[in-house]
């Protein structure tokens, strides 16, 4: 049922990109510092969406592992840490005795 859904979902996301890319086909320059570049409105705002997703991938890309480097860096001392216990604990249990 799930992924009946998401295919929904993207069939109607298609189909709203193509009625948005009929309705805005209209050529538009785009002036930059250097100079300017003439293309459909609708090229240019998929290309600018797609690099925003393309960031925003890499920037949490990049975050995600950081923390998987911390969280095995920590995972590492938490072993140590409880050997060193278990080794301490079994070094009073025969001081006890």
């Amino acid at each position: 049922m799930r992924r009946l859904l998401i295919f929904i979902i993207v069939v109607l996301l298609l189909i709203g990109g193509w009625l948005f890319s009929a309705a805005n086909g209209g050529e538009v320059t785009v002036n930059y510092l250097i100079g300017n570049l003439t293309g459909r409105l609708s090229y240019w705002l998929l290309g600018v969406f797609l690099a925003g997703f393309l960031l925003g991938v890499l920037y949490c890309g990049a975050a995600l592992v950081r923390a998987r480097l911390v969280n095995r860096r920590l995972r590492d001392r938490l072993v140590q840490t409880e050997q060193e216990l278990q080794k301490l604990t079994s070094a009073a249990s025969k001081a006890a005795r």
